[in-house]
């Protein structure tokens, strides 16, 4: 039975006589990772009918298994990962244990869910504009989104490998720094810091709900009783603007990668998937050219606001999950305008989830610089206990 609509397909799988950190733990997979002779659904019926057979298991999945965790299934997702809300008309929308009637988030819903629904320990996703951190908001769960490029993505399927980037939840700060530590590379280069400057940004507080407010201002109170500076700042740049060259090179690559499949086989993609993927191909690449150009000059901006001793603070989404078959394009810019800023910059992001005496949530992220993935989810762990759920 699947009263939570998660699963794609059961496969269980646990390595023999394998002992590691992960030993005792299960986990989910986002249908869209490569696992040796499974065919990755990537959310639509068209796609899978392919019957593309994977030759081999990706190194996600691999170095999971061959730490001790136990494989449970592979989980549903919007349709070729292009999507925040989670809802999927082929195979269903995976149902939110906080409330049934809100959204669960996506694209890496079902992930998210079998986190939330405790069928799992933790679960993999993939975050392009959020979907990670998205659905960890709506779901009252932990979701990290790491630094660009520092896992590798063998066996993904893409969507804009510029911002492309495997994921993972857990309702445990502990496991998913665990996690982290088998996945993330074991480099010089990255190594733990202690932060001492949480910085809040203006422009930022302006796309939250008001009912988020609260729990805001509760975290910069606790922030500052336990050492932290924190310090409002103005962005250099236009939100509005950062999210237009965002989408502009989102879309011109997803084209890029699933054009030429579209066109040749005309698969059946949902009302609202179907509408942006026909943008998507109406990007030119002087378009593009030019968006590469601002994109440059974002990134440089983000990374200046932020040393070694600092995070950005913000809210995951702008409010709780929304209502199930509600308009998606308002949220869906609200979201993006908040989550593009670690796609432009290419940084580390971890959601820590907060809840509402109402039963619905919404995360607080934190940024960090590239490469600082590890400091990052340490802090997490460190701070769960005294905030978490407040």
């Amino acid at each position: 039975m699947d009263s939570y609509k998660v699963w794609k397909k059961r496969w269980n799988t646990k390595y023999e006589n394998v002992e590691g950190t992960l030993n005792g733990y299960t986990f989910a997979v986002k249908d869209v990772i490569a696992f040796k002779d499974h065919i990755s659904s990537a959310g639509n019926p068209d796609w899978e009918k392919r019957g593309i057979v994977a030759e081999n298991t990706s190194q996600i999945i691999e170095k999971l298994l061959l730490n001790g965790a136990e494989l449970k299934g592979f989980t549903h997702t919007d349709e070729l990962m292009f999507g925040l809300n989670g809802e999927n008309e082929h195979y269903g929308t995976p149902v939110n244990p906080l409330h049934h009637l809100h959204i669960p988030g996506g694209s890496s819903s079902g992930s998210a869910v079998a986190v939330s629904a405790d069928l799992v320990d933790f679960a993999i996703g993939t975050d392009t504009a959020g979907s990670v951190r998205v659905p960890a908001s709506y779901c009252g769960i932990y979701g990290f989104r790491p630094t660009h490029g520092v896992i590798p993505l063998d066996g993904v399927i893409p969507l804009a490998d510029r911002f492309d980037t495997v994921g993972w939840f857990s309702k445990n700060p502990h496991l998913l720094y665990e996690v982290g530590e088998v996945l993330l590379p074991k480099t010089p280069q990255i190594h733990e810091k202690s932060f001492k400057t949480v910085l809040i940004a203006s422009e930022l507080e302006e796309v939250y709900d008001a009912k988020f407010q609260p729990i805001y201002q509760q975290w910069i109170s606790e922030l500052t009783g336990k050492g932290y500076e924190v310090r409002k700042i103005n962005l250099p740049f236009s939100l509005k603007s950062a999210l237009s060259t965002f989408r502009m090179i989102q879309g011109y690559q997803i084209w890029n990668n699933h054009g030429k499949w579209i066109e040749t086989y005309q698969p059946k993609f949902g009302k609202e998937v179907e509408a942006r993927f026909k943008w998507s191909s109406t990007i030119t690449l002087s378009e593009k050219e030019k968006a590469e150009d601002e994109l440059a000059l974002l990134k440089q901006q983000i990374e200046e606001l932020l040393h070694e001793d600092q995070l950005l603070m913000m809210a995951t989404t702008p409010s709780v999950a929304p209502r199930l078959k509600g308009s998606e394009e308002d949220i869906r810019v609200k979201s993006i305008m908040l989550t593009s800023l670690s796609g432009i910059a290419q940084l580390p992001q971890v959601s820590i989830p907060n809840s509402y005496p109402d039963g619905l949530a919404q995360g607080v992220s934190f940024l960090a610089k590239n490469g600082q993935d590890q400091s990052l989810l340490s802090f997490a762990k460190k701070l769960s206990p005294v905030i978490n759920n407040s």
